[in-house]
C-alpha cells in the first residue's frame, strides 16, 4: 500500500510538471508566432488591378478590431478585422478606384444579422451603378447570406452545395423542467407582459404574449427579405414564398430551375468567370484583393480628416455592463469615461451614436444615458443610428439623442426589465446533503441568500424594485420622446420592434444609416468643413496579441493554425461566460444573443 500512494502521488507530481512545461511551451510558442507576425510591414502593395474581395467567414464588428474575438477567430495573416461601416465606405471607394474592377462575395459558411446585411446590400447597389461586375459564389447559402447574394449581377454555387430557403422561425429552449429535475427554483420578477428573456427559466412553453412579439417581428423581417430579393431577381415576393412554403428549394438544380441561382461551377469554373469578365481569355492571373488588405492600404483615404470642427463618432456594440475595458462590450466604465472627453472637449460640433446591443445592466445603462444627455445640454447635437438591435439597456442609451435612425429591419424597443435570484435549496439541502443555518443581528441580515428560500416580503422587495426600475424606464423614454408615460406604457412592456413599426410608434424618428446619421448631425450643427473622429480607439488583432502574450522567437504554421482553430472555436462561449460574470443588478437585456457571424487576405489565381 505504501508503494501504491508512494508511486501515486509520484505520478501526479511528473504529470503537474508536464502540464506546467506544455504551457510553457505553449505560450513560448504563441509569443512567438506573434512576434514573427508583428514584424511584418504593416503597409501593403496591391497589385495594379484585381478584384476585392468582401468575405464574410468571421464576426463582422461596427468598429473595425472593435471586438473581443478578433485576435483569434480571424486569420492571423490579415492585420484587422474590418468592421461594417469600414466596408460600406471601401465599397464605395471601391466603386471609382481604376485598380478594382468588380466586387466578389465571398460567402460560404456565415451569415449576417438582417441590418448588417441590408446596409451592406444598399453599398453594394451603390456600387454597381459604376457598371462593373458584382459575383457571388457560395459552398452553400443560408437565407442571410442569401439575401446579401441576391444583389450580385450573378449568383454561383458549388455542384454538391444548397440553399436553405424556408422561411424564418424562432425556436426558444426551455431551462424549467432541467433545473426542476436537478433542484433549482428561478426566482424571476419582471415587469413588462411582453419582457420575454425569462420565460425560459420560468415557462415550458412560449407565453401569447411572446408569441404575438415574434410573430409581428418575424413577418415584417421575412417581407423585407422577399421584397429585396424578388426585386433583385426580377420576381414577386409572393413567388418567393410559394417557394419556401412548399420547400421546393432542395437541389442546387432547384435553385436555377427557379431563378435563385445563376450558374452551377467548381471554384477554378468561378475563377475562370471572374478571368474572363476581366480579360476577356482564359490565360491572364485573376488578383483578389482582401478587404483587410484594401483597408490597410485606403484607410486614410475613406477618413475625413479635415476641417476644425469634430464631428465624433462613438461605436457601442455588444452587451451593457458596470465595469470592464474589454472591445466588443458596453461598460459604464468606460463609455461614461469617453463622453464626458467628449463633452468637454472645445471643438466638439455633433455626437453620433452607433448602437448595436441587445442591452444588460440597467445601471451601466442609466450612467451612459446620463452622458450623452449633458452634452446635449452643452447644445452639442447627438444623433443616434441603431444597428441589427438597439433593444432594452439599448434604447434607454438611444433614447435621449436628437433624433433617432434606425434600419427597417433593426430590433429595438423591448422597454422593460427583469431580475432573476436562482434558488438552490432543494439541490443542496435534499439532493447533495448540505445544509445551512445563520446567526443574525436582524430580520433582514441574511435577506437574499440563495441557501434559502426568499420570504414573502423578500419577494416584494424585489417585485418592487424591479417595478421602480421600469418606472424610471418608462419615465426616461417619455422625457426623452416627448410623450406622456401613458404613452410609452402602450408601446413598451418589454415588447420588441421593428424598425418601420418603431417609427410608426415613435420610439424612432427616420428609416437611415450611419452615413444619414451624420448628414443629419452636421446639418443640426450647421457645420460646412468638420473632422470625423471614432471611439473607442481600438487596436488591431496583432497588438492585442502582443499585449496577451508578449514577444518570442516564431512558431511553425501547424501550431499557428491549431492555435486558430482552437481559439476560434472556444473563445465566444468564453466571452458569453465572462459577460454574464460580470452581470449586477437589474438587467435590460433580450433573451438571446444575435450570432452576426463570421474576412481575408489578399489571394492570386
Amino acid at each position: 500500500m505504501k508503494d501504491f500512494f508512494k508511486y501515486t502521488l509520484a505520478s501526479c507530481l511528473g504529470m503537474v510538471i508536464a502540464l506546467i512545461l506544455l504551457s510553457i511551451i505553449g505560450f513560448i510558442s504563441i509569443a512567438g508566432f506573434v512576434s514573427f507576425v508583428s514584424s511584418s510591414d504593416p503597409s501593403v502593395d496591391l497589385p495594379e488591378e484585381g478584384v476585392l474581395e468582401l468575405k464574410l467567414d468571421d464576426i463582422v464588428p461596427e468598429k473595425t478590431n472593435n471586438t473581443d474575438i478578433s485576435p483569434f477567430s480571424f486569420s492571423l495573416d490579415d492585420q484587422n478585422v474590418v468592421g461594417l461601416q469600414d466596408m460600406i465606405r471601401l465599397i464605395g471607394y471601391a466603386k471609382d478606384d481604376d485598380q478594382i474592377k468588380g466586387l466578389y462575395i465571398n460567402l460560404s459558411g456565415t451569415t449576417l444579422a438582417s441590418a448588417s446585411a441590408y446596409d451592406l446590400r444598399a453599398a453594394i447597389e451603390e456600387f454597381k451603378t459604376s457598371e462593373k461586375f458584382v459575383f457571388a459564389n457560395a459552398d452553400y447559402y443560408s437565407q442571410g447570406t442569401y439575401y446579401l447574394a441576391s444583389i450580385a449581377d450573378s449568383i454561383y454555387i458549388h455542384p454538391t452545395g444548397s440553399i436553405d430557403f424556408r422561411g424564418f422561425g424562432v425556436t426558444v429552449p426551455f431551462l424549467k423542467g432541467m433545473l426542476d429535475k436537478i433542484g433549482i427554483e428561478a426566482k424571476v420578477f419582471y415587469a413588462g407582459d411582453f419582457k420575454s428573456a425569462t420565460e425560459p427559466l420560468r415557462r415550458t412553453d412560449i407565453s401569447e404574449e411572446n408569441r404575438e412579439q415574434t410573430r409581428e417581428y418575424l413577418r415584417a423581417l421575412y417581407n423585407i427579405f422577399l421584397e429585396d430579393i424578388a426585386e433583385s431577381r426580377n420576381t414577386s415576393p409572393e413567388a418567393l414564398e410559394k417557394l419556401a412554403d412548399q420547400f421546393q428549394i432542395q437541389f442546387t438544380e432547384d435553385a436555377v430551375a427557379n431563378g435563385l441561382v445563376d450558374r452551377v461551377v467548381y471554384s477554378d469554373e468561378f475563377i475562370n468567370a471572374i478571368r474572363t469578365e476581366i480579360h476577356g481569355k482564359a490565360d491572364d492571373p485573376v488578383n483578389i484583393i482582401s478587404m483587410s488588405n484594401y483597408y490597410t492600404k485606403n484607410k486614410k483615404e475613406i477618413a475625413n480628416i479635415s476641417g476644425d470642427k469634430e464631428v465624433a463618432i462613438v461605436y457601442m456594440e455588444g452587451g451593457i455592463v458596470v465595469e470592464g475595458n474589454d472591445p466588443g462590450t458596453i461598460s459604464s466604465e468606460k463609455y461614461v469615461k469617453l463622453l464626458r472627453e467628449i463633452r468637454n472637449k472645445k471643438n466638439i460640433g455633433a455626437v453620433i451614436l452607433r448602437i448595436n446591443s441587445g442591452g444588460g445592466s440597467a445601471l451601466a445603462s442609466d450612467k451612459i444615458a446620463r452622458e450623452i444627455q449633458l452634452i446635449r445640454d452643452k447644445d452639442i447635437p447627438v444623433v443616434a443610428t441603431m444597428g441589427d438591435v438597439a433593444a432594452s439597456g439599448g434604447y434607454y442609451i438611444a433614447a435621449p439623442a436628437n433624433v433617432i435612425y434606425a434600419a427597417p429591419n433593426t430590433i429595438t424597443g423591448s422597454i422593460g426589465v427583469f431580475a432573476v435570484i436562482p434558488q438552490a435549496q432543494e439541490l443542496m439541502q435534499d439532493k447533495i446533503g448540505l445544509a445551512f443555518d445563520t446567526v443574525t443581528t436582524g430580520p433582514y441580515a441574511s435577506a437574499f441568500n440563495v441557501a434559502e428560500e426568499l420570504s414573502e416580503s423578500e419577494k416584494d422587495f424585489y417585485q418592487s424594485f424591479v417595478d421602480s426600475i421600469y418606472q424610471q424606464f418608462l419615465h426616461h423614454v417619455a422625457n426623452s420622446r416627448g410623450m406622456s408615460v401613458e404613452q410609452v406604457h402602450e408601446v413598451a412592456q418589454g415588447r420588441v420592434w421593428p424598425g418601420k413599426k418603431a417609427l410608426e410608434i415613435n420610439l424612432v424618428d427616420e428609416i437611415g444609416n450611419m452615413q444619414n446619421a451624420l448628414d443629419k448631425g452636421v446639418e443640426l450643427a450647421g457645420l460646412e468643413e468638420y473632422k470625423i473622429r471614432e471611439y473607442p480607439k481600438t487596436k488591431n488583432p496583432i497588438e492585442m496579441l502582443l499585449e496577451n502574450f508578449g514577444e518570442g522567437n516564431g512558431t511553425s504554421p501547424a501550431i499557428k493554425k491549431e492555435i486558430e482553430s482552437f481559439l476560434s472555436e472556444s473563445f465566444p462561449h468564453y466571452q458569453i461566460k465572462k459577460e454574464y460574470e460580470s452581470l449586477t443588478g437589474v438587467q435590460m437585456r433580450l433573451p438571446y444573443y444575435l450570432d452576426l457571424s463570421k474576412q481575408s487576405s489578399s489571394k492570386i489565381y
